[in-house]
């Protein structure tokens, strides 16, 4: 899957006609990259539960090592980007809506209850 990221743009006087593209993705542009992945997951599972955008919600995931990483890192991040109280990493109670997602990092069950 092609990705474009572009954060920066620089100009460079001393180069006439020609462009010169980084077409490495960095380590965080795709770390970035999986929250927003994640981020739109949560997003679609709250709508599907009909929860308002004023809901808060409690989140609990198991994760692969490297995708616990990414959540540990990036936790304060997604309680605000996805309105939740809390962030559980050590499993999902049996009473939380969950569905499985694949992210680059690996697999992740996603938990949530209003």
């Amino acid at each position: 899957k092609d990705e474009l990221n572009i954060k920066e743009i620089v100009f460079d006087e001393s180069i006439f006609g020609d462009v010169e593209l980084d077409l490495v993705i960095s380590q965080e542009l795709k770390e970035e990259g999986m929250m927003r992945e994640l981020t739109r997951k949560i997003q679609d599972m709250r709508k599907n539960m009909n929860l308002s955008p004023q809901d808060k919600v409690d989140l609990a995931f198991i994760a692969e090592d490297d995708c616990r990483a990414l959540l540990e890192k990036y936790e304060n991040n997604l309680l605000v980007s996805v309105s939740a109280r809390a962030i559980n990493l050590d499993g999902i109670p049996e009473d939380f809506f969950k569905e499985e997602f694949a992210l680059d990092c690996g697999a992740i069950t996603i938990g949530i209850k209003k």
